[in-house]
């Protein structure tokens, strides 16, 4: 399998066409889905190690600069092997956090030291430690994030956000909890999840399906998860399902690090349904919303102005 593709499958670039070729190629052999895993280790150990070694603040960078350290995998592999051989590190009070930052317009995949699996959307950052706690895997988020988690039913995983913590034993969920944008939201996809918030807070407690979300409020509620589709971003898509157009145009500074006017507050209340890649740029999603209804924009670098 050509390496390049596999990185940009791992900083989130690959086509659903690329990806379920890598998975179809994954699957058909052992050898296959060994070289997958240590092409992985060395993008990752790459990531932590592009700056200041394994400790620090890191911004994802497109696949294609990774082409340019390939000379530092070795060392990169070698500070890995050096963290997962020092487990004295865990206990440590004052241990080293690692943070990663995802910059608009992109999305990566991360494993992390136990062995979950993370994709983390545009504009979100991630801190965890080099390796868990005997006593609980704690990262810390802010944005979106997917996570797959490896079951260990002896150490809870606990993502802890801006407004409450999410703690669970092994499973797949995705948590979109933005300070900035004071946003809190949990959709569950199998397992079971736990949700704490103050001390004065009763946990609550999520099955797949469901969905929580903090209300006006500031309460949370829990519900169907009606459009699942909508948590495919980490697929490259970017669905939505009823949801009003200045809210549309809203993710689309998200996505694309963009400062969008709209200068018609008569189209507040246009509903819409839909999907785009993401990939394909803000152009390619206004002309897709253009196909929904009528409506003109100027494009003065990263201003966008609707009529």
């Amino acid at each position: 399998m050509d390496r390049y593709l596999l990185y940009r499958f791992f900083n989130g670039q690959a086509t659903e066409e690329e990806i379920a070729r890598i998975r179809q190629w994954e699957q058909s052999s052992t050898d296959h889905a060994t070289a997958l895993k240590q092409e992985r280790k060395l993008y990752d150990m790459m990531i932590l190690a592009r700056d200041t070694g394994a400790q620090g603040n890191h911004r994802i960078r497109p696949a294609r600069y990774y082409w340019g350290v390939l000379a530092t995998a070795a060392a990169a592999l070698l500070l890995g092997v050096f963290l997962w051989l020092r487990p004295e590190r865990t206990d440590s009070v004052n241990i080293a956090q690692n943070t990663i930052s995802v910059p608009p317009g992109q999305r990566v995949n991360l494993r992390l030291p136990d062995g979950s699996d993370v994709w983390l959307n545009a504009g979100t950052t991630l801190t965890y430690p080099p390796a868990f706690k005997k006593e609980g895997r704690e990262v810390f988020l802010d944005g979106e994030a997917l996570f797959e988690v490896a079951r260990n039913e002896k150490v809870p995983f606990i993502v802890k956000t801006y407004a409450k913590s999410v703690s669970v034993l092994g499973t797949r969920f995705d948590v979109d909890a933005s300070r900035q944008r004071n946003t809190f939201r949990i959709a569950l996809f199998n397992g079971k999840v736990r949700i704490d918030g103050q001390e004065s807070d009763k946990p609550v407690f999520l099955s797949p399906g469901e969905t929580a979300s903090l209300d006006t409020d500031g309460r949370l509620a829990v519900t169907k998860t009606t459009h699942p589709e909508e948590y495919r971003w980490y697929e490259g898509l970017y669905c939505f399902n009823d949801k009003a157009f200045p809210e549309i145009l809203r993710d689309l500074e998200r996505y694309f690090d963009l400062e969008i006017s709209l200068n018609n507050p008569d189209v507040k209340d246009i509903i819409l349904t839909g999907k785009f890649r993401i990939s394909d740029g803000p152009e390619t999603a206004l002309k897709v919303l253009q196909n929904s209804f009528p409506f003109q924009y100027t494009k003065d670098n990263n201003l966008i102005t609707i009529y």
